[in-house]
């Protein structure tokens, strides 16, 4: 693809919500992961899953395939933009639902959850398998062919995965 086309294509492209929105982080990035945050506040892995424990990063997740293994956290935007502005979260569940899925569509595309979530195509398809996300349109080859994911289902995983 020629690059001004590229270019063209991203441009058009806009966000499901105005940038600005919870504490100027758009709601429509993608959850931090562990390493990410290391890079972003130049620590170590330790000091941020602390971050976590202790609730100074107030909205993560383990989204890890089942709590047996190893866990895979992921860190809401809007709390680091919190912490980094050294204040105190005052962002409530049905606001968290909100920024995820701003439009209260009754399905998420299981694309919009490995983008929301940073996870792979495999680790989405692994926990629909494992009925842990619901999707009655299942995933198939082509365009538009993405799952389709219950979003009721979608935030009750998130909620049952919180870390707190």
């Amino acid at each position: 693809m020629q690059r001004s086309r590229l270019i063209t294509n991203l441009r058009s492209v806009k966000p499901a919500v105005p940038r600005g929105a919870c504490g100027g982080v758009s709601p429509c990035h993608p959850f931090w992961t562990v390493s990410g945050l290391r890079t972003a506040l130049d620590c170590d892995e330790d000091y941020v899953v602390e971050l976590v424990e202790f609730g100074h990063l107030s909205w993560a997740f383990d989204v890890a395939r089942s709590f047996g293994r190893k866990r895979e956290l992921r860190i809401l935007p809007a709390s680091l933009a919190d912490f980094q502005a050294q204040r105190q979260s005052v962002i409530e569940w049905p606001q968290v639902c909100k920024l995820l899925v701003p439009n209260n569509d009754r399905f998420i595309s299981g694309l919009e959850v490995q983008r929301l979530l940073n996870i792979g195509a495999t680790h989405v398809a692994n926990m629909i398998e494992s009925a842990q996300l619901k999707a009655p349109v299942k995933a198939r080859r082509g365009r538009n062919g993405s799952a389709q994911i219950e979003t009721e289902s979608f935030l009750n995983f998130l909620k049952k995965r919180a870390v707190l």
